[in-house]
C-alpha cells in the first residue's frame, strides 16, 4: 500500500559524460528503501546538460529528508548550475 507519490524533477549541466548514471546509482539505495519500485527517466541535451525525473510511490514518509540530502550531495558532485523541484502527493481516504 502506498501512502503517496514523490516526484523529483531535476536539471543541470553535466560535469562528466557519466553524470546521469552516477547520480542514478547514488540515489538508488535511498529510493529503494522507501518503495519497492520507482520510475526514472532522463533527457540528455548532448554532453551539455540533462533533465532527470523520478516518480516514487512512497511506502514510508519519514525518510524524505534523506532523499533530499542525497540528491543535493550527488548533484553537487556531478552537475553544475543545477536545480530541482519536488512534488509530494499524499493519498488519503476517510472511513
Amino acid at each position: 500500500m502506498t501512502i503517496g507519490t514523490l516526484i523529483i524533477e531535476a536539471f543541470g549541466d553535466l560535469k562528466t559524460k557519466q553524470s546521469i548514471d552516477l547520480v542514478k546509482n547514488i540515489m538508488h539505495p535511498t529510493l529503494i528503501s522507501v518503495c519497492d519500485q520507482y520510475d526514472f527517466d532522463y533527457r540528455r541535451f548532448e554532453y551539455i546538460s540533462a533533465s532527470l525525473i523520478w516518480v516514487i510511490p512512497l511506502k514510508l514518509l519519514w525518510k524524505n529528508d534523506r532523499i533530499i540530502s542525497t540528491l543535493r550531495k550527488s548533484f553537487n558532485l556531478y552537475f553544475n548550475n543545477w536545480n530541482y523541484t519536488i512534488y509530494l502527493l499524499i493519498h488519503e481516504t476517510g472511513g
